[in-house]
């Protein structure tokens, strides 16, 4: 009951004023259309009978039905005759239909000119005949077929349409509606087109999957929470997947109760379907943020925050293409079906327009997470090891993310034609939760290796890297938890220089966009205008503190320093530049780094 209640308030809220579906219904005019009128167009399956030989063609072995309903503009007063005409897609049928449509015609003086050499079916349509009266016609047709699925089109026809004696009613709207339904399959299966078939069963499955990935993510937001220092904090990375996968679940929820719908009434109400489509776009425009966001540009891979400059053309630039993303699902679901030739959605120009979107910004993806992969490795931000993982994973959700649209385009055609749309939509769907995983693996808190490649704790310590000439000897990295680890950083550290400036490296984080120097007065804290990539040296000017935010008030400040504190700062970053050059690089967190200054202070002292 509950659930009825709910697929019902679905069903009032999205509800939109044409239907379009296995209900078919518009309005067509004959003289704009040449005496050919399209319909519909769907796929039929088969029923081969009882066995016996063309017993497949009584009436009580049909493969499907058509229900039509004709309503002329007022009511018809002089008797004349219409055609309802039906092909398939067979090569002696609508393929030869479709170039020329005078093809269906033999003759244009009289309306019985059709021609009956491409048709699969045609019927008589006269109104005054009708027992609904003279300006509605009614009408089941029984669909035969036996060897193989086929498409099947619906027209009105008229031959004589330019030479009819009641054109008034030829050059006005002549309004339709027509039921598809299959005749040899159950309930489940009875207002699907071939094509669509298992599509019902399988967004009604999907949604749980989807749901049980959610859960596994905020398994992980609870942990962080219960674990976070302060207690309670929960970095934005975990959070927006965390929305991300919320929102996916909820548009896969509207997808079902779409299906569902039309499973049960025959009408594909796309007002579901558009919601469905909102909560997807949202989720792909934040999700296409977070990748650009961390592997573009390393957010917590190695740096700690990136600039709200940046932060803001992400914003902008995903929300954008997430627009066009929808402007196709639009263009696709709404108005292209229309077409005669519309038959598979992973074959049709807003798919192949869909999919070239993508490659392209995949591939400037992918060139910005490789220079950002190399630069950092390069500056010593990141290890081998690090840059190599980001590569790999960026490679995968090259694939999963950006590239499959448009090989769905040419691996459509390799399916057979009544599960093209079925097996794309299951690819796709698997694509993209594969995407998912990845990003929810790589930051789950229950995975021993999270805090290896990402640092998603309030103050960042993972990344931080200094150079100097006895850094290999100080900062040496080691897999091994053995419990000599401290007696060999305290010998490291008492053969640490004291020239060393270790107010160089911040107590928050080196990825600081202020100049080093801990508590000087203001006038000590200035330096150069800042820009965005600026690389070479231990304090990234691209990014900001977590723990330490600047305002944008430090921005004109920097622009009121003098030169001789200019000329300090850069006397200094330069020195240690120098000092860093062919120097191993190796991680340090900020406790390591109290810890040798107190060593220092101490031997200094005695």
């Amino acid at each position: 009951m509950s659930y009825r209640l709910l697929l019902a308030a679905l069903v009032q809220l999205c509800i939109v004023d044409r239907n379009n579906a296995e209900y078919m219904e518009g309005s067509v005019n004959l003289f704009e259309d040449d005496g050919f009128s399209f319909l519909g167009h769907w796929m039929i399956g088969t029923n081969i009978g009882n066995g016996t030989d063309g017993s497949w063609l009584l009436p009580a072995f049909p493969a499907g039905y058509i229900d039509v309903t004709l309503t002329l503009h007022k009511p018809l007063i002089d008797n004349t005759l219409f055609e309802l005409a039906l092909y398939d897609d067979q090569s002696g049928s609508w393929p030869k239909l479709m170039p020329n449509k005078s093809n269906g015609c033999r003759g244009h003086d009289r309306v019985w000119d059709i021609n009956t050499n491409l048709t699969r079916d045609h019927v008589a349509i006269q109104f005054l005949l009708d027992n609904d009266g003279n300006d509605t016609w009614t009408k089941r047709i029984l669909i035969h077929e036996h060897l193989s699925t086929h498409w099947w089109w619906v027209y009105v026809v008229k031959c004589d349409f330019d030479k009819s004696e009641v054109g008034d009613y030829v050059r006005n709207d002549m309004y339709y509606k027509i039921h598809w339904t299959q005749a040899n399959v159950n309930a489940w299966s009875t207002e699907l087109s071939l094509h669509e078939q298992f599509q019902n069963t399988f967004h009604a499955v999907t949604p749980w999957l989807t749901l049980s990935l959610f859960v596994v993510q905020c398994v992980s937001y609870a942990v962080f929470w219960s674990r976070g220092h302060p207690k309670g904090y929960v970095h934005a990375i975990v959070k927006l997947i965390t929305v991300v996968l919320a929102l996916q679940v909820v548009a896969q929820i509207f997808k079902m109760a779409y299906w569902l719908h039309l499973t049960y009434s025959g009408y594909k109400e796309f007002g579901i379907l558009t919601f469905s489509f909102f909560f997807e776009v949202t989720a792909n425009a934040v999700f296409l943020y977070l990748l650009t966001s961390i592997f573009g540009f390393g957010w917590r891979l190695s740096v700690s925050r990136l600039h709200k400059r940046v932060r803001l053309a992400l914003v902008v630039i995903c929300v954008a293409f997430e627009i066009v993303d929808f402007a196709l699902f639009v263009w696709a679901s709404e108005y292209y079906p229309d077409e005669e030739i519309t038959l598979y959605r992973y074959t049709e120009h807003p798919q192949k327009v869909y999919g070239t979107l993508m490659l392209l910004f995949g591939l400037l993806w992918y060139a910005l997470l490789l220079y950002g992969s190399i630069r950092d490795q390069w500056n010593g931000i990141i290890t081998e090891l690090q840059r190599n993982f980001r590569l790999f994973v960026g490679f995968v959700l090259l694939w999963s993310w950006f590239v499959w649209p448009i090989l769905a385009v040419d691996a459509a055609k390799t399916f057979p034609i009544d599960r093209i749309d079925f097996t794309c939509d299951v690819i796709t769907w698997c694509m993209k939760t594969l995407s998912f995983f990845v990003l929810v693996v790589m930051t789950h808190a229950a995975n021993p290796y999270q805090d290896r490649f990402m640092d998603l704790s309030q103050t960042m310590t993972h990344a931080r890297y200094t150079k100097n000439e006895d850094a290999a000897a100080v900062f040496d990295e080691s897999d091994d938890d053995d419990d000599d680890d401290d007696d060999d950083d305290r010998a490291a550290g008492q053969k640490y220089s004291a020239s060393l400036q270790m107010n160089e490296i911040k107590k928050a984080t080196i990825f600081s966009t202020k100049a080093a120097g801990g508590g000087g007065s203001k006038r000590q804290k200035k330096t150069k205008k800042k820009g965005l990539f600026k690389y070479g040296m231990r304090n990234q000017v691209m990014l900001e503190s977590d723990d330490d935010e600047e305002s944008d008030d430090d921005d004109d400040d920097d622009d009121d320093a003098s030169d001789d504190e200019q000329d300090a700062v850069e006397h200094r970053q330069a020195m240690m530049a120098n000092a860093g050059n062919n120097i191993t690089v190796s991680a340090v967190s900020v406790d390591a780094i109290k810890n040798e200054e107190q060593e220092t202070l101490k031997n200094n002292g005695e």
